[in-house]
């Protein structure tokens, strides 16, 4: 049989291992060697709603669908925290040796011990660069703080800040680059507030390693009451702490760093760890996992919860700051290993979004070989394949007694009434590959579906 054929779920790892892509609102950065994907979405806080290891989405994101989550955004994957992070134990702050209290009538502020900044879901957020190369594929979107009058009111210190999301070798680099355009020093307190789950085992099953010396008391309103204890007090063995005889909400120091000044906290379940690598200007973690809640909050912060105050009353004494015209920055980390292709469990985000199969006609036989793709499941379409071997051998047998509809097989001629064996087919010139969302997560039904991207065309199965 001679005619146009396109051909079967692909992988990026025809061509360079990274892609970059977007649908809709999100940016999508991919490494093909690895199976990882991660998922930013600019418009509602540039936050990185998923960051899938081979299926298994280790961000906890317990949404449907970006239109649900754009529609009531909260707290989950990746937020960014400014201009502080956590709490802080009144409606004010102080800097530079004065007090700035919040104009609690803006809005933007909230409750006697404010939290988590005012910029966390924010659509202000521009993508400034959007690139994948040889090396890795990166975004860089920047938040120009200086230009919004109502933030200006409550924190009063001019500049902008720039999030670099770079995929390489199946880590996730996250790199915050703060400039102070204002004409004081400006306090840095920002941090991150990562939802890490894992997908082999529950919450209360996994490990902990934690790479810090110091754990903070805190007052019953979980702020710091300035006093510290040896991490051993808390965690009598801090590089294998049992998650499930704790709920969490504490503070660390004095992180244990490498020569190069790099800490980690570690996560491990029944064979899958995630490693979370903190630079230097991290100076403290704050972990967070509520017993009954199926996620770990590892939180890179440049200070303690509180810093800002504390600073001010002589209880803290590592408070940074980036003086007029300077510049801020550092780097956290997420490295995943122990993950396996998603097989028979189909793992969070991935159920709803995998094909659902349907017969040809009742005479077709016992395996149905055709499934529709959403339209958000084709990614892109690829770089052409060149046809110079003229032959493609599928091994899959199709026989059926009945005519098949054209949109079913819109690929082959339509004319399918009498019994067809495809096993070599020639393609006449160069074609595309459709990359599909989640290809890893769909081999386990690889000999039985045909995925048919976009209602066009369908593709046969090696």
């Amino acid at each position: 049989m001679f005619g146009p054929l396109f051909l079967t779920v692909a992988t990026a790892a025809f061509a360079q291992p990274y892609s970059l892509h977007r649908a809709g609102d999100v940016v999508q950065l991919e490494d093909a060697r690895t199976q990882t994907t991660v998922s930013i979405l600019p418009s509602v806080g540039n936050i990185a709603i998923e960051m899938k290891v081979k299926g298994h989405n280790i961000l906890y994101w317990p949404y449907g669908s970006v239109e649900e989550f754009k529609a009531r955004p909260g707290m989950s994957g990746i937020p960014f925290l400014g201009p502080w992070a956590d709490r802080l134990d009144e409606p004010a702050f102080f800097a530079n040796g004065r007090r700035f209290a919040f104009d609690m009538q803006l809005g933007n502020v909230r409750g006697e011990m404010p939290i988590h900044g005012f910029v966390t879901t924010t659509d202000r957020w521009n993508v400034v660069e959007a690139q994948a190369d040889t090396e890795g594929a990166w975004v860089t979107s920047r938040l120009e703080f200086y230009r919004q009058p109502i933030w200006m009111k409550q924190w009063p210190f001019a500049h902008t800040i720039e999030i670099t999301h770079r995929l390489h070798d199946g880590v996730l680099d996250v790199e915050t680059t703060i400039v102070n355009l204002s004409a004081e020093p400006m306090p840095i307190a920002i941090g991150f507030h990562p939802y890490f789950q894992l997908t082999d085992s529950p919450r209360d099953a996994w490990k902990l390693s934690v790479g810090a010396r110091t754990h903070w008391l805190l007052t019953s309103n979980t702020v710091p009451t300035g006093e510290t204890e040896p991490i051993e007090r808390f965690f009598p063995t801090p590089q294998a702490a049992s998650l499930g005889e704790y709920s969490l909400d504490d503070v660390f120091t004095d992180l244990v760093r490498d020569e190069q000044g790099r800490a980690t906290i570690a996560v491990t379940g029944k064979s899958q760890r995630l490693d979370i690598g903190l630079g230097p200007n991290y100076r403290a973690v704050t972990l967070w996992s509520p017993k009954e809640r199926p996620f770990i909050c590892v939180e890179p912060t440049a200070g303690i919860i509180n810093a800002l105050n504390l600073a001010a009353r002589g209880l803290y004494k590592d408070l940074q700051s980036v003086a007029p015209g300077g510049t801020w920055r550092e780097r956290f980390w997420i490295k995943a290993s122990g993950f396996s292709g998603a097989s028979h469990a189909l793992i969070s985000g991935v159920r709803d979004r995998l094909p659902t199969p349907q017969p040809l006609c009742d005479q077709l036989g016992s395996l149905p070989i055709v499934a529709p793709v959403q339209d958000a499941h084709v990614l892109r379409i690829g770089a052409q394949v060149n046809t110079g071997r003229p032959r493609v051998d599928f091994r899959v047998s199709v026989r059926t007694s009945c005519e098949v509809p054209g949109r079913a097989i819109g690929g082959l001629n339509s004319d399918l009434s009498r019994p067809v064996q495809l096993r070599r087919v020639r393609v006449p010139r160069p074609f595309s590959l459709p990359i599909v969302e989640n290809a890893g997560s769909l081999l386990p039904l690889l000999r039985r579906f045909a995925p048919v991207p976009r209602g066009q065309a369908a593709i046969p199965l090696p």
